[in-house]
């Protein structure tokens, strides 16, 4: 691929994502975030005659029914939750299970989740954890992330 065609840009929406947006240089972008940047970043580009495509704010169920494969099933939620350190846009975010396999699969799910090791002693020469990402990330905010999960997460819940 010829360089400049595809260019990757890692940044606040604010500041990096408005720049380009309006940047003349830009024919159109390619967006992925939250909701709130990604309409202002469209109404932006709308107002310019700019291409815009977005994946927003998504929120990605694996849907568990009574006849699955309860083995593959929390394989599949496992690497969908935790693979990847959960740090991709396809990232799994919730589980809807069926009431006939709930408690079984809960079961299933918790064993198989608790086998997984964060600890520095066990993963690959230069790694890292999501639990150190997240730590890294949570520092350069005003804390007001951490403070809607804790409002609203449950331990033990799935």
């Amino acid at each position: 691929m010829p360089p400049g065609v595809v260019n990757i840009v890692h940044g606040t929406g604010a500041d990096t994502g408005e720049y380009l947006a309006t940047h003349p240089g830009m024919d159109g972008i390619s967006f992925t975030g939250s909701s709130v940047v990604g309409e202002r970043l469209a109404t932006l580009c709308n107002g310019l005659g700019k291409e815009m495509s977005c994946e927003m704010g998504g929120k990605n169920p694996i849907i568990v029914m009574d006849d699955a494969n309860l083995e593959l099933a929390v394989e599949g939620a496992l690497w969908g939750g935790f693979g990847t350190t959960g740090q991709r846009c396809t990232a799994a975010s919730r589980l809807i299970v069926h009431t006939k396999v709930y408690d079984r699969f809960l079961d299933m799910f918790a064993t198989a989740a608790g086998k997984i090791s964060t600890s520095a002693k066990k993963k690959a020469p230069g790694s890292s954890s999501a639990a150190t990402r997240q730590s890294k990330a949570r520092s350069r905010t005003d804390g007001s992330s951490s403070r809607r999960y804790s409002r609203t997460s449950r331990p033990g819940c799935v």
